[in-house]
């Protein structure tokens, strides 16, 4: 398949996506995302060596802020949110892209090549959505079982955080399993992200003190304390499990009393 034929094929693909998303289903637009994914996956394993070679030449990788007029729904700051920056962090990576944050602000910009970063920041859109949603969800429901076993919600403090927290962190460790599964040496360094990584890390000589220095410098990261609520913990990993990683999950659409997004 060409490239101008994928790309033909990846935005057709969003449009469903976008519909999907537009009636509420979090969950069959993220089907539709992992199976963009999939797509550029498949496509990059498939080149010759020499016409990998020639993508990388014509797709430039480049810093593009996630376009957020596409997506009111999303709540702008005037100051960072650690686990937005987590997550986006996390999917990115498992989509050959990287991020950078701003100070001041919970807006994020990815750096990738153009088609990777369609992909990506329609999955973290997804992805933040469907976070919010299920924590909201898992939370009032454990407040609930607690008030009926205590009599008060002590032991729901902290959970929220706690839910996310682990929800994220498993959320990582399957999209390692999932990338675990391309051992090839060509598949490795094609889907590393390394090109992602040279652009940020790229420097220039300052022209009045002749001192090399990067061109980009991320924000600090932000200080990530554990909660302490064991149940929130274990309830996000197992809302993490539920998550579709995978593109042939085209059942997702169907309600599920288990996950919101399986």
């Amino acid at each position: 398949m060409t490239q101008d034929k994928l790309l033909d094929k990846l935005q057709k693909i969003k449009k469903m996506a976008d519909g999907a998303a537009a009636i509420g289903s979090e969950a069959e637009a993220q089907a539709f995302a992992e199976m963009l994914q999939k797509m550029l996956i498949e496509h990059k394993l498939e080149m010759s060596d020499i016409e990998f070679e020639a993508y990388e030449k014509e797709e430039a990788v480049v810093k593009q802020m996630i376009d957020y007029s596409k997506y009111p729904d999303l709540e702008l700051k005037k100051t960072r949110v650690l686990w937005t920056e987590r997550l986006a962090g996390v999917i990115a990576r498992a989509h050959m892209c990287r991020i950078l944050v701003h100070t001041g602000s919970n807006r994020i910009s990815l750096v990738g090549r153009k088609d990777d970063i369609a992909v990506a920041e329609y999955m973290i859109v997804t992805l933040f959505r469907a976070t919010e949603k299920i924590a909201k969800t898992a939370h009032m429901k454990y407040i609930w079982e607690v008030y009926k076993r205590d009599g008060n919600t002590h032991a729901a403090q902290g959970f929220k955080k706690a839910f996310i927290q682990s929800f994220i962190m498993r959320l990582a460790d399957r999209y390692r399993e999932e990338q675990a599964k391309h051992k090839s040496s060509t598949a490795l360094v094609r889907l590393s992200g390394q090109a992602a990584d040279d652009f940020i890390n790229k420097k220039t000589v300052d022209p009045n003190t002749g001192r090399e220095k990067k061109d980009y410098k991320n924000a600090y990261s932000l200080t990530n304390r554990l909660s302490r609520n064991s149940e929130g913990h274990h309830r996000g990993r197992e809302a993490a499990n539920q998550v579709n990683l995978r593109a042939n999950a085209m059942g997702a659409g169907s309600t599920s009393t288990k996950g919101q997004l399986k």
